[in-house]
Formats: C-alpha cells, structure tokens, sequence
C-alpha cells in the first residue's frame, strides 16, 4: 500500500495543474509516480523532464534503450516500474522469452553482442559502478558513440532513481491503488 496516496488533479495549485495538464497530453495519462512527486512542483517539474528525456528518442535504438530500462528495474526490483517497463519492452519489440532471459543473459543466445554489452553495462551501473574495468570501457566505446554512452547511463541512473522513489513511497500500479487502500 502506499505510503502517500496520489495528489489528484482537484487538490493541485496551478503550477501542479498545467504539469499535469501537459503530461496528460503527452502520455495520455499521470502516472501515481508523478502524482506521488506532485507535493514537490520543482522537483515534479525536474523530474518529468528528465524522464521524457530518457524514454524518449535518444541517440540509441528502441530496443538498446528499453533494454537497459528493464534490466535497471529488475536489477532494483521495482514492482511499479517492471509494470509499466516490462509494457515498453514489448512494445519495442522484445519478446516474454527475452525478457524472462535478461536474468542470465551471458549465457543466452537470445541477445547480440551488443546487447550483452548494453545488460552487462545496466547491471554493472546499478550494482556495481565503481568496478566497471577499462577494458569493458574501451569495448563499450568500440560500440557505441560517446553520445549513446553518456545517454545510457543516464538512462541506468534516472531509472535507479525513479525506482528508489517508487519504491520508498511504494506507489501503487494505477487501477490497483483502489483496491490496496480498500483492504
């Protein structure tokens, strides 16, 4: 159950207002995440941008970017965001075998070499950032540009974060709040 019950769009002021007005039309709906967020606009505001950046076109493909967003969120355990990436994933093309295979992804043959490399980056950024090798630098720079490199790690860290607030306040999937604060 959550630990702070969405802000609804009725007990908003006006800068939280045209925030949610502006991701409605974006993504057709507000997330509890952003609603969770919402008693902080600045940080509401900040926040969002940087999540449009990150699920939003960037200089990877599709498939790397969504990739490295669910590797992230089953690395943190994030039941909120595995909801809503694992949706992203298949929309982006990748199957239920694939995303049950990123657990042990070294061994399968269901990923390229890049994308081992793209999982093996998530997970090292996430658990382990301080032991990323120089050797594992220079393979992930003879594969990706310095552009794709900054923007997947941004993508690893903003998706760490989204899941340590999610997680903290556990907030809940949409349409299953109802029935968590009902019980």
């Amino acid at each position: 159950m959550a630990r702070y019950l969405p802000i609804q769009k009725d007990s908003v002021g006006d800068r939280v207002r045209e925030l949610y007005d502006r991701i409605e039309k974006e993504q057709g709906k507000v997330l509890n995440v952003f609603k969770t967020m919402a008693a902080s606009a600045g940080f509401l505001e900040g926040f969002y941008r940087m999540y449009r950046s990150v699920v939003g076109p960037v200089s990877l493909n599709e498939r790397l970017q969504t990739l490295a967003i669910l590797k992230t969120s089953k690395l943190d355990g994030c039941p909120y965001s595995l909801h809503h990436h694992q949706e992203l994933a298949k929309r982006a093309g990748w199957s239920e075998e694939q995303i049950i295979a990123m657990d042990a992804f070294e061994n399968s043959e269901l990923f390229s070499y890049t994308e081992k490399l793209v999982l093996n980056w998530a997970e090292l950024v996430t658990l382990r950032p301080g032991e990323i090798s120089e050797e594992l630098f220079r393979t992930m720079r003879s594969h990706l540009t310095q552009q794709q490199m900054v923007e997947l790690t941004s993508i690893v860290a903003f998706v760490n974060m989204f899941n340590r607030f999610s997680r903290t306040f556990r907030v809940d999937i949409e349409g299953k709040e109802a029935a968590a604060h009902a019980s």
